[in-house]
């Protein structure tokens, strides 16, 4: 019987609690881990905000962890879904590499370049 796994920590990040607690460190010189304990926040997570310049402070935190892994784009995803659906309506059995390499192929085609794409191909 399978388990269920509660988490017993959030992944919710307060903004201002952090810009709160960087201040206390810079300017009041607290230690780091004081800090995060006047704020209620994760030591590491305010050890990692102060790394980050103060222009991506603003968008700090893993609300836009999903867009930075965006290839294609909403339109892309679904005409690459319905050709590889319209392949399986017709019996051709694809693999997960093979649709792995239409991806790749759909991409360049597009003239899409990161470096995920190439680093996927050249991982064979």
């Amino acid at each position: 019987m399978p388990r269920k796994h509660k988490r017993k920590t959030t992944r919710n990040t307060n903004l201002d609690a952090l810009d709160k607690a960087a201040k206390l460190v810079k300017r009041e010189k607290k230690s780091v881990k004081s800090a995060a304990a006047l704020q209620g926040v994760s030591r590491s997570t305010l050890q990692r905000f102060l790394k980050c310049s103060p222009s991506k402070r603003k968008t700090f935190g893993y609300s836009n962890c999903s867009l930075k892994a965006t290839i294609f784009s909403a339109s892309m995803k679904l005409e690459l879904a319905n050709h590889i659906k319209n392949l399986d309506d017709r019996f051709h059995g694809l693999t997960p590499m093979k649709v792995c390499d239409l991806a790749y192929e759909f991409a360049k085609a597009n003239n899409i370049t990161t470096n995920q794409l190439d680093t996927q191909q050249n991982c064979r």
